[in-house]
């Protein structure tokens, strides 16, 4: 087996001679993502196995509040991109200009 680098255009690929994979090196943005999709999908799997644990009361009321406190939020940002009353104003927009560079630099 035979790892070569083809170019300095190709600094972060990998090539392996004999098989078909090539392997990137991936971005922030990529990893933030892989991320979401791990917590998410174990969230889905416990999902079950937690509402049993604690409870049909306790499981729905925080259901509720999440739910309500996700709902606020969203109001939160409609409010904000009213108030500007910029046309055109995208959600990525309407992101960077409440959270400031930290987004911009992920986008």
């Amino acid at each position: 087996m035979e790892i070569s680098k083809n170019s300095p255009e190709q600094k972060d690929k990998i090539h392996i001679t004999g098989t078909e994979e090539v392997h990137e090196k991936s971005n922030n943005f990529q990893a933030g993502m892989n991320l979401v999709k791990v917590f998410v999908g174990i969230g889905i799997i416990m999902f079950p196995q937690q509402f049993q644990k604690s409870g049909w009361f306790l499981s729905l009321l925080a259901i509720i509040g999440v739910a309500a406190l996700c709902n606020y939020a969203m109001y939160l940002l409609i409010k904000v991109a009213e108030k500007e009353e910029k046309p055109g104003m995208t959600l990525l927009d309407l992101c960077r200009m409440t959270n400031g560079i930290r987004l911009a630099i992920t986008s």
